[in-house]
């Protein structure tokens, strides 16, 4: 089995698992001939049964990730947003089925069964992106007229330029920005243990629980899948540096500097834009190669759309997190905290490198605006 095959073989099962533990009381799903739980019990027995099934995606995923062309990386880091937010979803609805088990000994097979249906909906999308059978359109499926000639191509392509990196500036504003906020609001003393947390695992960092329900501890264990498969996206020593680094932001922006302003001085997409002006206006290259750099610089802009709203569901959905006692989690607010510390890293770090900016080396996965623009047009005329 080579290691494509592997990563499929992971990922379907997993899948099938989780449609599985969704799946309407007794009712089959997936392709493996399994239902929906039903009882207490069996819901505990097929979450335990999927746990080393996201153990081994976070893994292969992660492996492909290490080594996978620039063409690559970009679908394999949404597989890995979208898996983490798939074991989100199954530590809320396990957590819900915790507390209902503690307050009455009948599975609640209707509501159970309605609850189950709206996950599935929700993650149903997660899976097929995981799956790769949804993806972000590429500017040519959105229908984008190709320029008459070199003259038009060349206008387009410096409007398309600035347009992609005024975007993702402003994306990464956005959402590091919203990540920052709700780490200052866990406040800037769990900024240091959340830091020294980031690669210990959930499991370690939290500490023991007071409840030994067992469908409470399937809960902990999704939340160090959701947290491993969030940090398998950068790679543990990345995502180290991305959180010592989102550590100085919030510390930033807690005394008034603004996020705008910070990554302006990071990105410096002015500077960029200056600087791909001649050689824009300047190649010799023909009406093909600007038409195909015009198509790589807009799908640079749609794929950092595509991760930057995946992390901000992540945020979202990572907020009922907030509300679990101290018996069940310890240190809830720390799990948060290193989850929004990497978060925030992650964003900016790739922003960074779709803009190959200038000033800034953490990530270089893809060619940036710059690079393709160079890459396809070549040196400017008089170089």
């Amino acid at each position: 089995m080579n290691e494509n095959e592997e990563y499929l073989e992971a990922v379907r099962a997993y899948s099938d698992g989780v449609r599985a533990l969704f799946a309407p009381t007794g009712v089959a799903a997936g392709d493996r001939g399994r239902s929906g739980p039903t009882s207490y019990s069996d819901l505990a027995d097929q979450a335990e049964e999927l746990l080393p099934l996201s153990a081994t995606v976070n893994q292969v995923a992660a492996g492909r990730l290490a080594g996978a062309p620039a063409e690559e990386s970009s679908d394999l880091e949404v597989a890995l947003l979208a898996k983490a937010l798939t074991d989100l979803e199954v530590g809320g609805y396990l957590h819900q089925a915790a507390r209902q088990e503690e307050a009455q000994s009948k599975w609640p097979a209707a509501a159970a069964d309605d609850r189950s249906r709206a996950l599935a909906r929700f993650a149903g999308t997660y899976l097929e992106l995981l799956l790769g059978e949804r993806t972000a359109p590429v500017a040519k499926e959105r229908g984008l007229a190709q320029p008459r000639d070199v003259a038009a191509a060349r206008g387009e392509l410096l409007a398309g330029s600035g347009s992609a990196l005024a975007l993702i500036s402003q994306r990464a504003t956005s959402a590091s920005e919203m990540a920052l906020r709700r780490l200052l609001a866990i406040g800037l003393g769990e900024l240091a243990h959340a830091v020294a947390a980031v690669g210990m695992g959930a499991a370690t960092a939290l500490g023991a629980a007071e409840r030994v329900s067992k469908l409470y501890e399937l809960v902990r264990e999704f939340l160090d899948r959701a947290l491993d498969a969030i940090i398998a996206v950068l790679g543990p020593e990345l995502a180290k540096t991305a959180a010592e680094e989102a550590k100085k932001w919030a510390e930033k922006l807690d005394t008034g500097e603004q996020i705008a302003t910070l990554l302006e001085k990071l990105f410096q997409p002015q500077q960029t834009k200056s600087t791909l002006q001649p050689v824009i206006e300047g190649a010799r290259a023909d009406l093909d190669a600007f038409v195909t750099a015009i198509r790589q610089v807009d799908g640079l802009s749609e794929k950092y759309r595509r991760q930057t709203e995946l992390v901000s569901t992540i945020l979202d959905k990572a907020r009922w997190l907030a509300a679990i006692p101290a018996t069940v989690i310890p240190n809830a607010p720390l799990l948060l905290a290193v989850l929004y510390l990497v978060l925030a890293g992650y964003v900016v770090f790739l922003g960074a490198d779709y803009l190959d900016a200038p000033r800034v080396g953490w990530l270089d996965r893809v060619p940036g605006v710059r690079r393709v623009i160079e890459l396809n047009l070549g040196a400017p005329q008089g170089a």
